[in-house]
This record gives C-alpha cells, structure tokens and sequence, in this order.
C-alpha cells in the first residue's frame, strides 16, 4: 500500500511539474511580440520568417505596400531617429485554430517631439506550425493633449487599486510618463481610460477608445490624501473610491 501511495503521490508531482501546453493565443501573441521587437531592432532575418510571402500592408494614409516595398520601407525608417514603440494593449482572436485576427493600439514619439498614434489590425496564420502575418492594415489615432507638467515621482502614489461603495473595483497604472484608468464596462468589457493632468492632484478622463474624444459628461478624476479619489461628472453626483492596503 505504501508503495501505491508513492508511486501516486510522485504521479501528482510529475502532473504538477509539467509545462502547460500553449494555447493558439499564446502563440500568437509571442509571435507578434517577436515582431515588435523585430520592427524595433529592424532584424531583417526576424522579419523575413515571421511576415510571409504575399504579405500586404495598408498604412493609415491608404497607400498599400506589397511584402518587399514594406520590408524596404522599414529598412528606411530604420535610419531615421525615433523613441520605442509603447504597446498599449493588444487583443487576439484564433478562428479554427490557424486563423487570427490581432488587434494592437501603440504609439511612438518622433524625433521632432510629435507623436504617432496606431491601431493595427493584422491577419495571422498557422502556417506549418509557425504563425505568420499575412496582411495589416493601420488607423491614426488621435493624440491626447499634453496637460501640465508632472512628474514619476507625484504619479507613483497614485497608481493602485481603488474601490468604489458599491465594490466597483478600478486600477491606476502609470505608463511611462501618463495614468492610465483600467475599469470595466456593462457586460465585464475592459475599458482604458486616459488621465490627463489639468492640476496637481486632478486629471480628465479621455476614452481613447472612442473616437479620442473626450467623455461627453466631462469626466475628472481628483486624488485626495489618504489614498481617496473623487469622480466627478457632469449631471451626475461624485463618486468616491479609496485605494485598497
């Protein structure tokens, strides 16, 4: 009996121990994370494995690039300075298992100061075990206004995980040199929202994710001591949420 027992017992550990299997999502988000890295770097033999031949890319402007105009395109690009690319989130969705459709919204500052703002919804297959690109196509995004100056140092006591009276649950997160508000909407769909700093302590809320537009209701954001924030909303009363310990 003893034996049985750790025999069963080195089973479970041997069941615990193992990798889990990736999924197609994962895959795929790996794959275009290698090529993010590759547009970065402009690793010519990344690029070459990871978008395929045919490939077809339609930039923001509308002008369409076949996959060698597109590969020279980037060579050129590469010599011109430019700050890193900053993922601000990216969404897959695997249809049949060799199929995905990724969606990815970043933005990048020029050496002039301007900064560029994409959505880019790309095709992926499964082909031979390796996912690559086979079509892209980009959107310019709006750009938020700058607000006033802050810095690392009065955002960082800001970021963390708020709860509202009705246990509505919210985060801060501080992406570079920006907040950004990390809540849900009807029906648990993610939501981002953009904090723009118009005072110490205060910040207006833009949804970036439609339209670029400013909430309508005029939405503002005030941080109080002892971990207390304040949203206020035209026509609406304030709600009040505090960050948990």
């Amino acid at each position: 009996m003893r034996i049985r027992g750790l025999i069963a017992a080195a089973s479970l550990l041997l069941a615990a121990a193992a990798p889990e299997e990736p999924t197609p999502e994962t895959r795929v988000l790996a794959a275009v994370h290698r090529l993010m890295e590759a547009l970065q770097s402009g690793d010519r033999k990344a690029l070459d494995a990871l978008i395929a031949p045919g490939f077809v890319m339609v930039h923001s402007t509308g002008a369409v690039e076949q996959r060698d105009a597109y590969l020279a395109s980037l060579a050129r690009a590469a010599a011109a300075p430019r700050g890193p690319m900053i993922v601000e989130g990216t969404q897959v969705r695997v249809h049949d298992g060799r199929t995905a459709v990724v969606v990815q919204t970043s933005h990048r500052s020029g050496a002039d100061g301007t900064e560029l703002r994409l959505r880019n919804t790309s095709t992926w297959i499964d082909r031979g075990g390796a996912w690559v690109v086979v079509a892209a196509q980009s959107t310019r995004l709006p750009i938020l206004p700058r607000g006033t100056a802050v810095t690392a140092a009065e955002l960082d006591p800001l970021v963390g995980t708020y709860v509202e009276a009705d246990t509505t649950r919210f985060t801060v997160e501080r992406q570079g040199e920006r907040l950004v508000w990390r809540g849900t909407r009807a029906g648990g769909v993610p939501w981002r929202l953009e904090l723009v700093p118009i005072a110490p302590g205060k910040f207006r809320l833009f949804d970036m994710e439609n339209e670029g537009a400013l909430n309508a209701s005029d939405a503002q954001m005030t941080f109080l001591p002892e971990g207390e924030v304040v949203r206020t909303e035209k026509g609406k009363e304030p709600r009040r949420a505090y960050r948990l310990r």
